[in-house]
């Protein structure tokens, strides 16, 4: 199922650098001409009414605004390189890496402890 994107910027007539005070500008001259009163409930202007709507929530929302503009091909995605998994070719690098984390961990509590005991040893000292 292919998507077909609309112009939102040549829909209301705006640049694409405009703000949101001419967005909503834009919008309100357009909402008021192809209104679906003054067009007596007709089909074609009920669904540009429905366009200008769509236009306008979509460049007022700057998350929509960014997806649209790449869409549209006005602005370029950005290349999201993803980081590298580990991968383990065997069980042995497996329990290495394992055993690295524990002895570091079993490190840092010898560290710690001797720490506290000079702590209490100064203390008595005083």
């Amino acid at each position: 199922m292919s998507q077909h994107f609309f112009n939102a910027y040549e829909l209301l007539e705006v640049n694409t650098n405009a703000s949101i005070t001419e967005i909503k500008k834009a919008y309100k001259k357009k909402a008021l001409e192809f209104h679906p009163d003054k067009h007596f409930n007709s089909a074609p202007a009920n669904k540009l009414f429905q366009l200008i709507s769509r236009a306008k929530d979509i460049l007022i929302n700057p998350s929509s605004r960014l997806e649209h503009d790449y869409a549209i091909g006005i602005k370029k995605k950005p290349i999201v390189t993803p980081e590298p998994e580990v991968i383990y070719i065997n069980e042995t690098q497996y329990e290495t890496d394992w055993g690295t984390i524990i002895g570091a961990g079993l490190v840092g509590l010898a560290i710690g402890a001797a720490y506290q005991k000079r702590k209490k040893a100064k203390k008595r000292k005083k």
